[in-house]
């Protein structure tokens, strides 16, 4: 759980940095493949937490009937 919690701290870190550095400059083919390897790890990790958080909790009968 520490990993994806990890990815989404230093997006919310980085991003004023990123607005500056990334979204302030003319659009490039390099610009648009950081956009999508980095927001498409942070859905990734966003995506992992939630599983994560769903699947440790606790099994009761009714939902063992519900998930299986």
């Amino acid at each position: 759980m520490s990993l994806p919690v990890l990815v989404v701290y230093d997006a919310v870190l980085m991003f004023p940095s990123e607005v500056k550095c990334i979204w302030m400059r003319k659009f490039s083919g390099a610009t648009i493949v950081y956009i999508l390897v980095r927001y498409f790890g942070i859905a990734v990790a966003l995506l992992a937490l939630q599983q994560d958080v769903t699947w440790n909790l606790p099994q009761t009968d009714t939902a063992c009937i519900l998930y299986h």
